[in-house]
């Protein structure tokens, strides 16, 4: 069922996938936000509302093969599937928790910040430990 994830993926196809899926999210958002304000008026526009539900249905996808790309790049540098809790949800939720019209969560935004430049070098920047080195 999931054969596209067998083998291994190098920093490259990573960057390659990561990049196609930002591309992806960016589109989906794009037409749910520009949309909201087309379904948010009386006249309820059928095209506009069935933009925005193609675009949560898009969005909601791509973030299913966002994870699975990190999890797959994780396998190939050794660890487990879990730590794409550590490297994508936990500084999403700590973002939104830094959310403080005053400038209170700066600190939460900091270590939210400092767990994704880490995320970014393991995930794509460091080579794999199993990888056959060249001599």
């Amino acid at each position: 069922m999931f054969d596209v994830f067998k083998g291994r993926i190098g920093r490259g196809r990573y960057w390659g996938l990561t990049g196609l899926c930002a591309l992806a999210l960016i589109v989906a958002l794009y037409s749910v936000v520009i949309t909201v304000n087309q379904t948010s008026a009386p006249p309820v526009n059928v095209l506009a509302t069935v933009v925005a539900i193609t675009g949560v249905f898009v969005f909601v996808a791509t973030c299913i093969a966002l994870l699975g790309v990190g999890v797959w790049r994780l396998h190939d540098r050794g660890k487990s599937g879990f730590w794409i809790i550590l490297y994508y949800a936990v500084p999403f939720v700590m973002a939104l928790l830094a959310i403080d019209p005053e400038g209170r969560g700066i600190a939460l935004n900091c270590i939210a910040l400092a767990i994704l430049v880490w995320a970014i070098i393991d995930l794509g920047i460091l080579a794999d430990p199993n990888r056959a080195r060249l001599t």
